[in-house]
């Protein structure tokens, strides 16, 4: 019978690297590479399955948080839901956010791998504060990730519309606060006309300038 082969594919905060031979019952047993730098050792049903996806971190986590961070009562704390976040949408192509992140990419520096290094570089953010990478095209790593407001990092999505309103680029939010219009105006006059954003706004500040 053929092994499937599960080298570079990722369970949990794991990476299946090699195989490490046979358990008692001829299963294959492949050798993983940890988040935290850990290993394990496991066969393709348990990690399929979701029985192991760490080396053990993510149980010492559970259970003997030096940091005091991963449960505060039966809840994480917040930094703590933001870092894992982070390391899933990044290493985890079953995350829900993976293909933004991870799939074109974009990785979490190896020191962030572990939480307390996380912590001390970026510290515990004010409320309605939410991570932000500078630049959007480069990982997560102490240089370019700061705490910013999330309205502040809703402007700086990748998936951005950028338009020009009275000769300078804005994201489309602001270009029609300019031009006094809304977004389900703009969307009827695109699909009424078969035209794009920039050139209903470009019809809207003409008949502005008329007025």
């Amino acid at each position: 019978m053929k092994r499937n082969d599960l080298v570079g594919q990722f369970f949990g905060r794991l990476t299946v690297v090699e195989i490490a031979g046979l358990n008692t019952k001829q299963n294959v047993l492949w050798r993983c590479v940890c988040v935290c730098s850990g290993e394990a050792v496991a066969p393709a049903y348990d990690l399929r399955g979701g029985k192991v996806k760490s080396c053990g971190c993510l149980v010492r986590e559970g259970s003997n948080t030096k940091h005091g961070m991963a449960r505060s009562g039966k809840k994480r704390s917040r930094l703590y839901s933001v870092w894992s976040s982070m390391l899933a949408r990044c290493s985890n192509p079953r995350d829900r956010n993976y293909h933004h992140y991870g799939g074109r990419g974009i990785k979490v520096c190896k020191r962030w791998e572990t939480f307390e290094n996380f912590f001390v570089d970026m510290g515990e953010p004010e409320v309605g504060l939410t991570l932000d990478r500078r630049n959007n095209n480069r990982g997560y790593t102490p240089s370019n990730c700061q705490w910013v407001l999330s309205s502040a990092q809703s402007r700086n999505k990748r998936t951005n519309v950028w338009v020009t309103v009275i000769g300078k680029k804005h994201i489309l939010a602001d270009a029609l606060l300019l031009v006094g219009k809304s977004r389900s105006a703009l969307h009827y006059q695109m699909r009424k006309n078969n035209q794009s954003h920039q050139q209903v706004l470009n019809t809207w500040q003409k008949q502005k300038k008329h007025t």
